[in-house]
C-alpha cells in the first residue's frame, strides 16, 4: 500500500512462475524477474532506493528520516543509515 497526493494507492504487478525441468536442483519454480523495477530480495523500487539514496547521502541518520517522513517514505534513522553504507562509495576526484 503507497501514497500518492495523499490518497491510498495499491500497485499490482503480474509475474509468470516459471518451471526448472531439471529434477536435481532443490528448488522447482522460479518468479520473472522485472527489470529496471525492481531488484531481487527488495521491497522498493530502485526509483525509490535512488531518491532515498540521494535524501541520507546529505541527511544521514535521524534528518535523513525525518525528511523522508516529510516526503511521505517514512524510514527508520537505521534503515537510512543501512542505506547509505550500501551505496558505492563516490569516484575519486582527480587533483589538477
Amino acid at each position: 500500500m503507497s501514497r500518492f497526493d495523499g490518497r491510498r494507492v495499491v500497485i499490482s504487478v503480474q509475474g509468470r512462475r516459471l518451471l526448472c525441468p531439471a529434477w536435481e536442483y532443490a528448488r522447482q519454480t522460479f518468479r520473472e524477474q522485472v527489470p529496471g523495477l525492481l531488484e531481487r530480495y527488495q521491497r522498493r523500487t530502485s526509483r525509490l532506493t535512488r531518491q532515498l539514496g540521494a535524501v541520507v547521502t546529505e541527511l544521514a541518520g535521524r534528518a535523513g528520516s525525518r525528511l523522508s517522513a516529510v516526503l511521505a517514505v517514512a524510514v527508520s534513522r537505521s534503515t537510512a543509515l543501512r542505506l547509505l553504507m550500501r551505496l558505492p562509495p563516490p569516484p575519486p576526484r582527480i587533483p589538477r
